[in-house]
């Protein structure tokens, strides 16, 4: 799990200026709380929640309101479609700052989506794992299936993504 968790890692926000938008990919209350502290810090960004659960859009509408910043997508029901339909807000090869928040364990599949479609994004793990070892055991192996499996599928460049740290400048 921890090997999984560290593959990608944060990157170092320095230039508010730069970043558009956030990107929380749904799952995870968690998520979605991390996400709503970095629109907080940049106050001009859209958020974006792809594929929430209800518990997550009212967390974001309790705290945003009906604002036009944020964009609510419930299209995507897996990481991959997350990425596909991330297009229509994220225009690939732009360079544009679009941080994308999830658990550190999905980041590398996640990562490595995005990548291949050319959607400029910065990885911003949350660090959710399940403390259960029988939970821990299950999300490791839905990883590493789903990395497997999206690289055969050619959704990914490399079966293993990472992402050294980076800043914005």
């Amino acid at each position: 799990a921890q090997e999984l968790a560290a593959r990608v890692h944060r990157s170092h926000l320095d230039s508010v200026a730069q970043i558009q938008g956030i990107i929380v990919l749904g799952g995870s209350k968690d998520r979605v709380k991390e996400a709503l502290t970095l629109a907080q810090r940049y106050k001009h960004a859209t958020l974006v929640l792809s594929g929430p659960g209800d518990d997550e859009i009212q967390l974001a509408v309790a705290q945003l309101g009906k604002s036009r910043r944020l964009q609510i997508d419930r299209r995507a029901t897996n990481t991959f479609q997350n990425a596909l339909y991330s297009q229509d807000v994220i225009v690939p090869g732009s360079g544009s700052g679009w941080i994308m928040v999830t658990s550190a364990i999905h980041m590398p599949r996640a990562f490595g989506v995005f990548q291949a479609l050319g959607l400029p994004i910065l990885p911003y793990p949350i660090f959710d794992t399940p403390l259960s070892p029988e939970l821990r055991s299950a999300t490791v192996r839905h990883e590493l299936l789903g990395l497997a499996g999206y690289w055969l599928l050619g959704r990914t460049l490399s079966i293993f993504p990472s992402h050294s740290r980076e800043s914005v400048r």
